[in-house]
This record gives structure tokens, C-alpha cells and sequence, in this order.
């Protein structure tokens, strides 16, 4: 209870970080500048929640897609940059195991809809600050719900902190307040910035 009440203290500090002060997003997708690649596969339709019970990650051979997964796209990625601000793939690319191998790419089993939330993910970590299409108030409310949810899934307070900044900043309608409510993750009820 205490290690999860510190855990929940140490999010809420960390929502209000501002992450424009480091800007990465000329090295972002420059195979030049990475040490890694990150491979997003897309879980076809009838696998999803067979695979949702499974594990979330897994390595394997480059250009191998692994069964229950649809198309599948390979991303560079410096580990650096994204262990910076991702507790989750930090983690992951420092356990020691199979997804800490620098010769494999890291493979992660998405949605299609998890996919875009996780791309814009990768250039929140680039960038320190979301793009402009999510700031734009034209932006329908579940894409920036599926952005909170992919940034509580792999534990990155500062875009969790601008996805609800932008929120904050629209007037909601009724249902986009109850879609909101209805998809917040337990974790983020407990803050005050909630």
C-alpha cells in the first residue's frame, strides 16, 4: 500500500513536468542516431483478446511476424531517449531479458487504434510536446482518451500531464465527458490533477 501510494505521489509530480526543454525530434526516425528498432505489431481482429491475456512483448527475428499478429512495422528508436521518459521501456530495454538484446527488435503487439496512440507517444519523447493535430481542438476526444490510456500502459507522466492540459483546455460535451470518465484509468482517478 505504501510503495503504491509513493508510486502515485511520484506520477503526480511528474504529470506537471514540461517536456519541451529537451528536443530530440530532428534525431526521431534517423537510423543514424539509433541504437535499436521497435516493431509494432498489429493484432489482426480475431487474436485480440486472445492475445490481450498474453504477454504484451516478445523479440524475434527480424522480418518475422509473430502468429496472431497482422501487419508490422519497424520503427528506429534511440533506447536512450525513449528509457528516458518510459519506466516501462526502460525496463524493458535494461531487464536483462529477451527485449534487452541490442541485436533484436523490441516487439510490441498493438491494436491498430494502440498503434497511432503509440506512434504519437514516440513523438511526445522525440519532441516534449504532443503534435500539433492533438492540440488542434478539432481532434476527436478518443484519440487523445487512447493517447492517455497508451501513456499510463507504459508509464510516461509528462504525456499523461499534456494530454490532460489539452483536455483541460476544451469545453467537453456530455458524452466526450462520459466517454473520458468511462476510460480513465484507475491509477489517474487518485491525482489531484484529475
Amino acid at each position: 500500500m505504501a510503495e503504491e501510494e509513493a508510486r502515485s505521489s511520484m506520477l503526480a509530480a511528474a504529470i506537471d513536468e514540461e517536456g519541451h526543454y529537451f528536443d530530440f525530434i530532428s534525431f526521431y526516425r534517423k537510423v543514424e542516431f539509433c541504437d535499436r528498432r521497435l516493431r509494432l505489431e498489429i493484432l489482426t481482429e480475431g487474436k485480440k483478446e486472445l492475445e490481450a491475456s498474453d504477454a504484451a512483448t516478445s523479440v524475434g527475428p527480424p522480418g518475422v511476424a509473430a502468429s496472431g499478429a497482422g501487419a508490422s512495422e519497424e520503427i528506429p528508436i534511440s533506447s536512450i531517449v525513449l528509457a528516458a521518459k518510459s519506466r516501462v521501456l526502460r525496463t524493458m530495454l535494461s531487464n536483462g531479458m529477451k527485449e534487452s538484446d541490442a541485436s533484436a527488435p523490441v516487439v510490441l503487439k498493438v491494436t491498430e487504434e494502440e498503434k497511432m496512440a503509440f506512434k504519437e507517444m514516440l513523438h511526445f519523447l522525440y519532441a516534449g510536446s504532443l503534435s500539433t493535430r492533438f492540440l488542434d481542438r478539432a481532434t476527436d476526444v478518443r484519440e487523445l482518451v487512447g493517447l492517455l490510456l497508451v501513456g499510463d500502459k507504459f508509464e510516461v507522466p509528462s504525456l499523461i500531464g499534456a494530454v490532460l492540459k489539452c483536455l483541460d483546455q476544451r469545453m467537453l460535451s456530455i458524452p466526450e465527458c462520459a466517454l473520458l470518465a468511462n476510460h480513465m484509468p484507475q491509477s489517474l482517478l487518485q491525482l489531484p490533477q484529475v
